[in-house]
């Protein structure tokens, strides 16, 4: 009668332990803290002074350590600033800065259904099938801090690999 017990309890605990994903889902996902949610003021600082420029249209987060970070832009309704969404990242922006270094923006949709504003979940219908929500990406990006020589220097698609290296 003992061993049907113990045999028993060692199965609720292999039970209990099993996580819900597969491996494979698990890495499809990755989990995004975000630091600016969609309608946020954006400010930099010129100078002495603050300058404001148009709210965030999305919401952002920052993948990596200081010095490494990664920005990305999670394409989804309003998620609160300090929050946790899985994302699938879809596309990288690549802009071109004043001062000639490169900075690359990671494009991602939320894996919560209930977050999604587009269905859009690779590279090609983000770029075609959203074309006019790209472009307002690319301006927003273009110009969040004014005239300052920043352009578009290409969009490539994305998968968690941009997102491992760092």
């Amino acid at each position: 009668m003992s061993r049907q017990y113990i045999f028993l309890f060692l199965t609720v605990c292999c039970l209990l332990s099993c996580d819900k994903r597969s491996s494979s889902e698990s890495d499809q996902y990755y989990s995004l803290k975000i630091t600016n949610s969609s309608g946020d003021d954006f400010s930099y600082s010129k100078g002495d002074s603050t300058v404001f420029f148009a709210p965030y249209p999305f919401n952002v987060g920052v993948h990596g350590t200081e010095g490494l970070a990664q920005e990305v832009m999670l394409i989804s309704k309003r998620v609160d600033r300090g929050d946790k969404v899985d994302i699938l990242p879809i596309a990288k922006l690549t802009l071109t800065l004043a001062d000639r270094t490169s900075q690359d923006i990671v494009i991602a949709v939320p894996e919560e259904e209930n977050l999604r504003i587009i269905e859009s979940r690779d590279f090609y219908d983000f770029t075609v099938g959203q074309f006019s929500l790209k472009q307002m990406v690319e301006y927003w990006y273009s110009n969040r801090h004014g005239l300052q020589g920043t352009s578009v220097k290409g969009w490539a698609p994305a998968s968690m690999e941009d997102l491992k290296d760092i």
